[in-house]
């Protein structure tokens, strides 16, 4: 195994932990673009696919990505893009109420930004 795949390895294991919390989140309050996902993955892990993907619906991809050694810029845009784009349909269709889009209101800045 590769050093890189090593690094990558340990990190993943690190996040399904739940070892490291997301920075914006826990600062701002708001959900990124992969918030949910290490939720998505565990019930993945516990067979839950249902909740899997309502946690994330695009978990699979970063790992798809990965498998296939996607190094292509134009590929790695695309997932970008599509992570953005989703993003923005779950925070108009979620934020600020539905897990794991909702609001943080015990963040550092919790209550700055929604009352």
């Amino acid at each position: 195994m590769s050093k890189r795949n090593t690094i990558l390895l340990v990190f993943g294991g690190v996040l399904l932990l739940g070892i490291f919390k997301c920075p914006l989140y826990e600062i701002f309050g708001v959900p990124c673009p992969t918030c949910g996902m290490t939720r998505a993955w565990r019930s993945f892990l516990s067979l839950d696919f249902a909740t899997a993907f309502s946690m994330h619906p695009l978990f699979l991809l970063p790992l798809l990505v990965f498998i296939k050694k996607a190094r292509n810029k134009w590929v790695l845009a695309t997932v970008l893009g599509i992570f953005i784009l989703v993003y923005i349909i779950r925070m108009v269709l979620f934020f600020p109420d539905t897990v794991p889009m909702n609001y943080n209101y015990q963040s550092l800045l919790g209550g700055f930004f929604l009352k």
